[in-house]
């Protein structure tokens, strides 16, 4: 469709779609889908991964930490809430122990 702006002597072409709602919100303000901004070809996408540690000679591995990762080239992410949590378990866990090994605590607001 073009428009037409007589006051502003411009034309404007605008393309009208339908969009799809399974990747929109319910208000279609916002896309439930990210792409990857890092390579581009993939949607991020919950999962489970582990994370490991190394601080003055000890080290920690928390299993199944929440994140968000592009499946097309691994990038990974990882929420706030999630990322202070896992500082302090790490942080707990260094502390203690020479090697430690915990799965990430689950919580409702952490649950992928």
């Amino acid at each position: 469709m073009i428009v037409v702006d007589s006051a502003r002597e411009e034309e404007r072409l605008v393309t009208v779609y339908e969009p799809d709602p399974s990747i929109w919100t319910a208000d279609f303000r916002a896309e439930t889908l990210m792409r990857c901004g890092v390579c581009d070809n993939g949607e991020r996408g919950p999962a489970r991964r582990p994370y490991v540690e190394e601080r003055d000679h000890r080290v920690a591995v928390v299993t199944a930490v929440p994140v968000e990762e592009c499946p097309a080239c691994g990038e990974v992410w990882i929420d706030e809430a999630v990322a202070l949590r896992l500082d302090s378990l790490l942080t707990e866990m260094l502390s203690t122990e020479t090697v430690a090994v915990r799965p990430f605590p689950e919580t409702e607001a952490t649950a992928a």
